[in-house]
């Protein structure tokens, strides 16, 4: 099995401050250091900008894995075909599944890419879960957290 990497980002697009060339740069530096399997939420903007560079990577990198990891079992958040994973086995009440589903992904990933802007919110959970786990973390957002 190969490295796991996952993501994290505001969902509205107005909260980004991603530029999408960077991000495509991140993602394909991961392929190059042995990084095969990807965990993409599906829950915002952000998660749909990641699906559109892995698809342009896959028709460069053909043995890359990209699942779509779902919050709740058989529950697909929109039409498009992709392959699909549901990560968790244990019973949360539904106001909680989006963050335990972040912290799965987290805890089965080798790297978590992110575009974190705020100190609140689920992405912000996610990436502070992801550095009291000591997992390696880069944040597309350079400036000070607001």
């Amino acid at each position: 099995m190969g490295k796991i990497c996952t993501f994290a980002g505001h969902s509205n697009s107005w909260q980004l401050n991603c530029d999408i060339n960077s991000l495509c740069f991140i993602i394909e530096e991961s392929i190059i250091k042995g990084f095969t399997i990807f965990y993409v939420g599906n829950r915002g903007d952000f998660d749909k900008m990641v699906f559109n560079v892995l698809d342009i990577l896959k028709e460069k990198y053909p043995h890359i894995k990209i699942y779509e990891v779902l919050t709740y079992y058989n529950y697909k958040h929109d039409n498009i075909s992709r392959e699909t994973i549901y990560l968790s086995t244990e019973k949360v009440f539904y106001k909680n599944a989006v963050t335990r589903r972040n912290q799965i992904m987290v805890e089965e990933s080798d790297l978590l890419i992110c575009c974190v802007k705020y100190k609140s919110g689920g992405a912000y959970n996610t990436y502070k879960y992801a550095l009291k786990l000591n997992k390696d973390v880069i944040n597309l957002y350079t400036e000070e957290l607001l």
